[in-house]
């Protein structure tokens, strides 16, 4: 059955392949962005500076998807102003939205989280499930863990919430390491991660909003781990996203602590997001909605390497 969804973030790098998707699946989209839409558009847009404008409108609608949030800034800010910046976005917006959802009597609202909610990092050989205690290690992490928390709580008998927690996403325009990496690659910049032997999991944009539908049409409750693919190092990406990119393989080994020392020079404190492990398992999502990914990570990074 049809649904009528209205998607919040309908700008941004989730929430546009969010409503492309559920508007090709024949559903009726509403997306809420922050700035006039692009030319082309698959769906209805209303611009709205803030999300809450639109509230009163939202019981002609049977589903809403929150895609807004406040991802990982490299830039340096003082610790109370970041801490209260993650917060308004990713913690009190998300549950003013959701309150909103169910006060209009909504069927499901879906919250796209992260496995930063849980943690940021995994263990040698170990993968991060949904079983797994969450111990967020950065503001944004436990901005997450405590919008879904909350959110969780708000569940009601007419309104099913759900929240998902993506890895480190790949797909057009990207953003964040994962852009810096892909923009890198269509360079042909020979980075030295030869001998970075670490475990990654990376997720398809397209497969966590065909996960979201899935969800929602189960009228699944609680809070997942998605994953669409098995992990794999960052080395395995960048050799792949630079034969996307047509240029040869040149990713020189540095002895790991010089290795180490360069990232740090470019991504501050940031150097075990791209040289450390972060595995996670997103089976019991998978086993619980019945849920198949359709898209490749491999297909994912030639659509990714194409939009550059």
């Amino acid at each position: 059955m049809l649904k009528k969804i209205v998607i919040f973030g309908a700008g941004g790098f989730v929430g546009r392949i969010m409503c492309q998707h559920m508007a090709r699946e024949g559903h009726h989209v509403l997306g809420v962005m922050r700035n006039a839409a692009p030319t082309g558009c698959e769906f209805d847009v209303i611009v709205a500076r803030d999300p809450g404008d639109i509230i009163s409108q939202l019981q002609s609608y049977d589903w809403a998807i929150n895609c807004i949030g406040r991802a990982h800034v490299l830039k340096s800010e003082p610790p109370e102003l970041a801490r209260k910046r993650y917060f308004d976005v990713n913690h009190h917006l998300a549950v003013q939205l959701a309150q909103a959802a169910i006060d209009a009597e909504l069927t499901g609202f879906a919250q796209i989280s992260s496995v930063a909610a849980v943690r940021s990092y995994s263990d040698k050989g170990t993968l991060v499930d949904d079983s797994s205690l969450p111990a967020p290690d950065r503001i944004y992490g436990a901005s997450k863990l405590h919008a879904d928390r909350e959110l969780l709580a708000l569940n009601s008998r007419k309104t099913s919430v759900v929240c998902l927690r993506p890895p480190a996403l790949i797909g057009e325009q990207p953003a964040g390491l994962v852009g810096k990496l892909a923009r890198a690659a269509k360079l042909g910049l020979p980075l030295p991660f030869g001998s970075i032997k670490n475990r990654r999991s990376f997720m398809a944009v397209e497969n966590l909003a065909d996960a979201t539908l899935a969800a929602l049409e189960a009228q699944a409750t609680g809070a997942f781990i998605v994953t669409d693919s098995d992990p794999v190092s960052v080395a395995e990406i960048y050799r792949n996203l630079t034969r996307q990119a047509g240029h040869k393989y040149r990713c020189p080994s540095l002895p790991k602590p010089i290795v180490k020392m360069l990232a740090k020079i470019v991504l501050r404190g940031r150097t075990d997001s791209l040289l450390g492990d972060a595995a996670y398992d997103g089976s019991a999502f998978r086993e619980h909605v019945g849920w198949k990914p359709p898209m490749s990570l491999e297909k994912a990074m030639v659509r990714m390497m194409a939009s550059l």
